[in-house]
């Protein structure tokens, strides 16, 4: 026996009779629920898409919120496609990640500021941290500045400043979000065309037949370095 669905847990018998006499056996089966939504609708706004639905038939317990799956194809496996949360505004969400300028940053050496944005939005309302280059960068160090620029009435988004108060230093921006549910990062590589700041601290130490130079990394590296030429 095939049955087309169930809507709510039931009790099945089976039941065989033949000239020896009759016997019975039965199994429940339990609805755990939830259904899919029903009536499910769309609209199409330019670029948006609006989506409408009714409640599933069977909720199994109160509902908190949906996951909203989509893709540019179709074909494509279930777990590649990108989803979305609807519903309570509360439901928790990992963060996901917006950094601007989000391509590559080309620019000659100049004392002007370089700065980045970044929103990331989640439940509960994530933290950001920011890092150049693999390093966590602090406010008011290595010429960075932090501002938190969060919307005073934000419940689940986090809005942050990193300003380089000069653009002299190539390496990469990385705007990292955390709450309790997960985490999600944002990269935006910075090029500075030319050399970097010369290198710190020369020293030298004179010997009969010659000298001995030292001297401490470059503030600014801009690259790594291969030679080093002697004047």
């Amino acid at each position: 026996m095939e049955h087309g669905g169930l809507y709510e847990s039931t009790n099945f018998s089976c039941v065989a009779e033949n000239e020896a006499g009759r016997t019975t056996k039965r199994t429940q089966v339990i609805v755990t629920g939830p259904t899919a939504p029903e009536r499910i609708r769309y609209q199409i706004h330019g670029n948006n898409v609006d989506l409408q639905w009714e409640p599933p038939r069977i909720t199994n317990g109160p509902l908190k919120d949906y996951d909203v799956f989509y893709t540019d194809n179709p074909n494509s496996p279930d777990e590649d496609w990108e989803v979305e949360k609807a519903g309570s505004a509360d439901a928790p969400r990992p963060p996901l990640v917006t950094i601007t300028p989000a391509e590559r940053i080309v620019k000659d050496p100049s004392s002007e500021e370089l700065v980045f944005e970044c929103e990331a939005i989640g439940v509960p309302r994530p933290k950001i941290l920011w890092l150049w280059s693999g390093g966590l960068v602090e406010d008011g160090k290595n010429e960075f500045r932090i501002y938190d620029v969060t919307p005073p009435d934000a419940q689940d988004r986090s809005n942050s400043k990193l300003i380089a108060e000069k653009t002299n230093r190539a390496g990469v921006a990385t705007c990292q979000a955390v709450n309790a549910h997960g985490s999600d990062e944002k990269r935006t590589e910075v090029k500075i065309y030319g050399p970097g700041s010369p290198p710190r601290d020369i020293a030298t130490i004179p010997f009969p037949t010659g000298f001995k130079v030292s001297w401490n990394p470059p503030k600014y590296p801009n690259g790594k370095i291969i030679v080093s030429f002697f004047f």
